[in-house]
Order: C-alpha cells, then sequence, then structure tokens
C-alpha cells in the first residue's frame, strides 16, 4: 500500500489510528500521521511480489497523546532467514470473505503450507488463512506470545483467486530485506 508497484508514484494519505472501533478513531488514542514511507525497488517499479516490504515512519506525536506511537501500543521485533517451517500470528482487517467486514482486528494462526516459487525468487511463503481482502500488508509474525514482543517475519501480500479464503502468501525475509529495514531504523547489527 506504500506504492502501487508500477512505478508511478507513492501513496500519500497515511495515518495511524490504533483503537479505530467499526471506522472510529477512539477519541482518547487518537492517530499519527506518517512522516516517511519506502519499499523495495523491485516492488516499487513492477510490483515484483517476493520484494513486496515496506516501512512507513511515523511522527512522533499523535492527535492526542504526543509521544511516540510505541509508547502506546508497543512495539514488534524484527526477523529475517529464519526457517520457513514455522507457525506463524497474523493480525490484519480483512474485509472477506464473510463473516469480515474490515472493520475488526482478527488474529490467525497460520501455518506454513509451501514455498510459492511461482513468483519469483526467492521463493514467497504460503500460510493457510481465511483472512482476505483488507489483511494485504499486515504483519506475520514469529515467536508470538504474552510475555514478549513477536517478530515481524513477512507480510501479507496476495493470494491466489482459487486459494481465496484458504491460504495467502507473502515475501520471505531474507538479508536483503534486513538490509532494506536496517538503513530505515538505525539497527547497528549484521544482516
Amino acid at each position: 500500500c506504500v506504492a502501487v508497484g508500477d512505478g508511478s508514484h507513492f501513496n500519500n494519505n497515511w495515518l495511524f489510528c490504533p483503537s479505530d472501533d467499526n471506522g472510529n478513531p477512539n477519541p482518547a488514542v487518537g492517530c499519527w500521521s506518517w512522516s516517511f514511507a519506502s519499499t523495495s525497488s523491485e516492488w516499487f517499479s513492477s510490483g515484483f511480489l517476493p520484494r513486496d516490504y515496506a516501512i512507513v515512519g511515523l511522527s512522533n506525536c499523535g492527535s492526542v497523546i504526543c509521544t511516540d506511537v510505541a509508547n502506546v501500543t508497543g512495539s514488534l521485533g524484527f526477523a529475517w532467514n529464519q526457517g520457513r517451517d514455522q507457525h506463524w500470528i497474523h493480525i490484519g482487517y480483512p474485509q472477506d470473505p464473510a463473516p469480515w467486514t474490515g472493520n475488526k482486528l482478527i488474529e490467525t494462526a497460520a501455518e506454513h503450507r509451501y514455498d510459492d516459487s511461482g513468483q519469483g525468487s526467492p521463493p514467497t511463503n504460503s500460510w493457510g488463512s481465511n483472512q482476505g481482502h483488507g489483511a494485504s500488508g499486515s504483519a506475520v509474525m514469529l515467536f508470538f506470545n504474552y510475555a514478549s514482543p513477536p517478530f515481524i517475519n513477512s507480510d501479507v501480500s496476495y493470494f491466489y483467486d482459487s486459494q481465496f479464503g484458504f491460504e495467502i502468501q507473502g515475501p520471505y525475509f531474507d538479508s536483503e530485506v534486513c538490509n532494506f529495514w536496517k538503513g530505515w531504523t538505525g539497527f547497528s547489527g549484521s544482516c
């Protein structure tokens, strides 16, 4: 959603409103505007699905609470070069198939189904999930528990029409994704 994927433009209408309820931002929490957004050159120029990932930086002060959004919502870790045969947790706002309407945050426990080499290299991941449209771009996480933050390890990118309501796909987070993330976050470790 950061860019169209045809080389034409970046989208510039970002607003993050945590604690949204049926399209209504929580007046006690407010929203955070974006300060920057970027995606891979492969996605920006040609919509290359194995490199469909992005980063959006939010302003340091929200419309109601003037602090970094992570102080309000918590934050996630980042994982790359992990084994593919994992158990993921996916959290998104699917608007279909029924009963989803796009107005509620839905959590899905997702297992690795297969590596999809049909879109190029590196092969993308395929997970069992019934989330559809509206879940695109949402985080797919590893090591989810309630004692410590989980780690983003992919994002929802696409699904095949024949698998609608059963499977979703997203990029494999390798060293190239880590270096992209590192360039925007100031991470000083190695990828």
